[in-house]
């Protein structure tokens, strides 16, 4: 059985039981090779546990009957058909075949598919869903593990940043908060710029009346602030050349240059 399609071998379609078979039987064992488990399973018949194997099916005559959608005699009679053991010729030699056999168990009936070719079919399409369960088991697992490092991933960020916002903040100026830490690292890269660094970013916070999402993020180096304040640094150096350079010129002479 594959992609939907239920495979018949032609011994099976040509044993004497099935060609002679009313239409109603023939449609009792369509029914029941269809239902065969393709993979084990563990049943319970009221109390009884028991393992139901591949090319096995447990069932009563009555959910049979109505399942295939024929009267119960008519069930009756076909798993009696169809287990019966039948002598066939193949090949000028005769051997005995039967399709199924039957046993009892509490208040079902286990009913065990036994002509080799259809078992066969059977048993191989059973080998190759037990590897697609494998391997959609794997892909789930595996799917499962990705998911779960995402959230733990996640949820470490998080906690990152929740242990950070509970670090307080401390006000450098009316519109600039830091945490101690960002400031003494702050000072430690800027120096002696550092104070005209917070003047620019507290002027443009209030500007906006609203602080960045991180003010110490804003004071990185290579940022607009610290370009700024390292123009107005550049722009507020004046030169005073020495009188040496100057030719000796006075400085009363000197100073009416400028």
């Amino acid at each position: 059985m594959c992609n939907g399609f239920v495979q018949y071998p032609r011994s099976l379609l040509f044993h004497p039981d099935v060609i002679d078979a009313p239409a109603e039987q023939f449609k009792v064992l369509i029914l029941l090779i269809s239902k065969l488990r393709f993979i084990p399973e563990l049943h319970n018949d009221h109390g009884l546990i028991f393992e139901v194997k591949v090319g096995e099916f447990c069932t009563t005559y009555d959910e049979l009957a109505e399942l295939a959608k024929v009267d119960r005699n008519h069930a009756v009679r076909a798993i009696k058909r169809f287990s019966k053991v039948q002598k066939v010729a193949c090949d000028k030699e005769i051997f005995e075949s039967q399709i199924v056999t039957c046993e009892v168990k509490r208040k079902k009936t286990l009913i065990k598919l036994v002509h080799k070719e259809t078992y066969d079919l059977l048993l191989k399409h059973s080998e190759m869903k037990s590897e697609i369960k494998v391997k959609r088991s794997r892909h789930e697992s595996e799917t499962q593990k990705n998911k779960d490092n995402k959230e733990n991933k996640e949820n470490k960020e998080k906690n990152k940043k929740e242990k950070i916002s509970e670090i307080p903040k401390i006000k450098f100026r009316e519109w600039v908060e830091l945490t101690q830490s960002e400031y003494d690292s702050l000072l430690l890269t800027h120096s002696d710029m550092l104070n005209s660094m917070l003047d620019i970013l507290d002027a443009w916070n209030a500007s906006r009346q609203e602080h960045y999402k991180s003010d110490a993020g804003a004071l990185k180096t290579g940022g607009w602030v610290y370009k700024k304040a390292k123009k107005e640094k550049e722009s507020d150096k004046i030169i005073i050349p020495s009188r040496a350079i100057m030719g000796g010129v006075r400085q009363e002479e000197y100073d009416k240059l400028w």
